[in-house]
């Protein structure tokens, strides 16, 4: 075409990048909505806070296509493909990806199946359930593929067995999270990828769903604004908080001191007595615990914080109610104690908005100072207190309207705070 004088085609096009704009220059190439699949290749898989990690996240979560991580292994070739065959959307994509491979180049494909040990049926059970996930990948070309069932409980111990055998040149799997590559996590791929380096590692990503395209495009461009929370301050966040949510002897004297305080700023009609309470009250940090529970997923963590709660809860109704009894000369509710009645629609959005101030605070070690502030914003004490001061008189609709406030408060802090929480990169 040169001889003709006609411009030759695009092949390839080299460009050189700085190194602080290597993830906003390169993004502008996955946003062809013609791309069928996203390659990312590395001879070894870096971590989320490389330069080549943020850049492969950023691609992932930009690209609709079908993604694939490439990492090339030290086996010779002309060997045979691997692909680990299951019945979710990402193994599908990566047996379809396998059969086109393999009947390209012209090899032998063997799909993989780990069955848990559940006793002398399971390779039985583990060779109906490949068959059906293969049929349901590549439908008739599923009779030109191998069958293989490895027995296991460790899903990558028993893929890395597979590995094992010389034969297999390259390795195909599912692979739900491909921007988790390189985290030191339970992710099986990441297992299997720092286990061996002999056949070449494909880790495939089904295409995303048009639906939720909009989804990653604001949590991409959330990651962007919002300073996202390192490793390190994730682990001081997570200790942090743990260790005082707790239920112990501090949290327990704690928690009957500002109980304590409370119900007598409310005897006395004192808002500044009340003040002193909310700031004593160690209720707060549970709240957030339960927050970064849901935020990562964690069940004991969750259990521990909702326990202490608990707890912490009755222990201030009993003194409340305890208090009102030996009170003498309270026989009616004071002025403090009827503005903290049923609740609105406008203490669910302070609640929210302690939630969010109090989580967010709680991540940046330069803004604790701010934690007293969200305290007597969120008033947590207080309303137990009003609600075991009222039962201790018998107002039954004070008592159940205080304890409703005291319930609202909680649920708005617990999903404000998981919000926040997952907003600068717990997870």
């Amino acid at each position: 075409k040169e001889s003709q004088g006609e411009e030759p085609p695009l092949l390839a096009r080299l460009r050189i990048v700085p190194r602080g704009k290597m993830v906003s220059d390169t993004l502008e190439f996955v946003d062809d909505p013609g791309a069928d699949l996203l390659l990312l290749v590395t001879e070894e898989i870096h971590g989320a806070d490389t330069d080549w990690g943020k850049m492969s996240q950023a691609f992932l979560m930009r690209a609709a296509c079908q993604g694939a991580y490439v990492l090339p292994g030290e086996r010779p070739g002309d060997g045979d493909l691997l692909t680990t065959a299951s019945r979710g959307t990402h193994d599908r994509a990566a047996i379809q990806l396998a059969a086109q491979l393999a009947e390209r180049e012209e090899r032998r494909l063997t799909g993989l199946y780990i069955e848990p040990d559940i006793g002398p049926d399971a390779p039985n059970v583990g060779r109906r359930i490949i068959d059906r996930a293969l049929e349901h990948a590549v439908g008739e070309k599923a009779d030109g593929v191998r069958r293989r069932v490895e027995v296991g409980n460790n899903q990558a111990k028993a893929i890395l067995k597979a590995c094992q055998d010389e034969s297999y040149e390259v390795l195909l799997m599912g692979a739900t999270r491909l921007g988790a590559l390189g985290e030191r996590g339970g992710t099986i791929p990441s297992k299997v990828s720092r286990g061996t380096r002999e056949p070449t590692r494909i880790h495939v990503r089904a295409a995303i769903p048009r639906r939720n395209r909009v989804w990653l495009w604001m949590e991409f461009q959330l990651q962007r604004w919002v300073p996202q929370l390192q490793r390190q301050e994730r682990t001081d966040l997570v200790e942090r908080i743990q260790s005082n949510s707790q239920w112990n002897f501090d949290f327990l004297l704690l928690m009957a001191l500002s109980t304590l305080i409370a119900a007598l700023g409310l005897l006395d009609n004192s808002a500044a007595v009340i003040i002193g309470a909310m700031l004593v009250a160690p209720l707060m940090t549970p709240l957030l615990g339960l927050g970064l529970a849901i935020s990562q997923g964690n069940p004991k963590l969750a259990r521990m914080t909702l326990k202490t709660v608990c707890l912490g809860f009755l222990v201030a109704f009993g003194l409340a109610v305890l208090l009102g009894l030996i009170s003498g000369g309270f026989h009616e509710s004071t002025t403090e104690m009827d503005a903290r009645d049923w609740p609105e629609m406008l203490d669910l959005g302070v609640a929210i908005v302690a939630g969010l101030a109090a989580a967010y605070a709680s991540g940046r070690p330069g803004l604790l100072a701010a934690l007293p502030g969200v305290a007597i914003a969120a008033a947590l004490v207080p309303p137990i207190a009003t609600s075991g001061l009222a039962l201790s008189i018998r107002n039954f609709d004070l008592a159940i309207g205080a304890a409703l406030l005291f319930a609202v408060n909680v649920v708005g802090i617990i999903l404000a705070s998981e919000i926040a929480l997952w907003a600068v990169g717990v997870r």
